[in-house]
């Protein structure tokens, strides 16, 4: 089999792999929130925006870095809900891009023929 099959099959893999990991990226976050503010957590957060998106920052924090010290008690609440979300969709995320990687790989490979040009 010459290198440009190889090529040809790798690139099919990787790069909608990668399209698929690029859009989870941007959607997840919002999802993780959404998740987190549909729990019965959301109703002890304060109405106005500013200190409801400062406690869910320092929550974002919290449950990326458990070491670091938050300022408000409300975050360190907020920390494990989120950090159970970013499992659970990076899990999703993870299936998601082994599914395109899978079927990106699949249809090049039925794209290989020995007269495939070069």
């Amino acid at each position: 089999m010459p290198a440009y099959h190889g090529w040809h099959l790798a690139l099919w893999i990787v790069v909608p792999a990668m399209i698929a990991w690029a859009v989870w990226q941007a959607i997840s976050p919002g999802l993780i929130q959404s998740t987190v503010l549909a729990g019965p957590l959301a109703a002890k957060l304060p109405v106005f925006d500013v200190e409801r998106q400062s406690i869910l920052a320092e929550a974002w924090t919290l449950a990326k870095n458990p070491s670091a010290i938050a300022f408000n008690p409300l975050a360190a609440e907020f920390a494990e809900p989120l950090r159970a979300a970013q499992t659970r969709f990076g899990i999703i995320g993870a299936g998601l891009v082994a599914i395109f990687a899978f079927a990106g790989g699949a249809w090049g490979f039925t794209r290989i023929r020995a007269a495939f040009p070069a």
